[in-house]
């Protein structure tokens, strides 16, 4: 698809509301909703999109105090969750911003993104017209970041662990990573006709 992720952040860029402030006891929590599709506010809006921004500052800063980088760069490990998965697409697609982060965070977002997942590169072009299909190819993104992580974990076991269990793993977890793609792509195309219908209109 040519135009795959033509799509998100001048929308969320006409929003000028200012980040909401909150403990980092509530941002964890407002951070799980959002992760799980079950916000309290809607993105499409300013009070949205303050409301996780203002989580993402304070859980931020939380994390920072307490020594720790957030959130980590995709890696082996324990990987990514669900809430690290949902911020760094949140932040390729320009609900939030990279100022909302600490320290070097914006760097992360910025170039490890981009590199580890290039078909998230084109989610800050867009326009504002297709807000509530942009939402959902966020969540469709976050998907795809999430399962494309659990294979390149699986796969840096290495030769000495491919034995016909693991190899058994890694080809599932490969057609999870291919459904993944396959709706990201399908949620990316209906942005698109979204916004050229919207164009042809005017």
């Amino acid at each position: 698809m040519r135009t795959l992720f033509l799509s998100l952040a001048l929308i969320v860029s006409a929003c000028g509301e200012a980040p909401t402030s909150m403990r980092a006891s509530q941002a964890s929590l407002l951070l799980e909703q959002f992760a799980a599709g079950a916000a309290p506010a809607d993105l499409c809006t300013a009070e949205g999109r303050a409301m996780l921004r203002g989580a993402v500052r304070a859980y931020g800063a939380a994390m920072s105090d307490a020594g720790e980088a957030w959130p980590a760069a995709p890696q082996g490990g324990d990987g990514l969750g669900n809430v690290e998965a949902m911020v760094l697409v949140a932040a390729a697609s320009g609900f939030v911003e990279p100022t909302d982060f600490r320290d070097h965070a914006s760097i992360l977002v910025e170039r490890v993104v981009f590199a580890h997942w290039p078909e998230l590169r084109g989610m800050r072009d867009g326009a504002r017209v297709a807000c509530n299909e942009m939402v959902d190819l966020q969540i469709s993104a976050a998907r795809f970041v999430l399962e494309s992580d659990r294979y390149e974990r699986l796969l840096q076991l290495g030769p000495a662990s491919a034995d016909a269990r693991t190899n058994d793993r890694a080809e599932r977890q490969a057609l999870r990573v291919e459904r993944a793609r396959t709706a990201m792509n399908t949620q990316a195309a209906a942005v698109e006709q979204r916004i050229e219908a919207s164009a042809a209109a005017r």
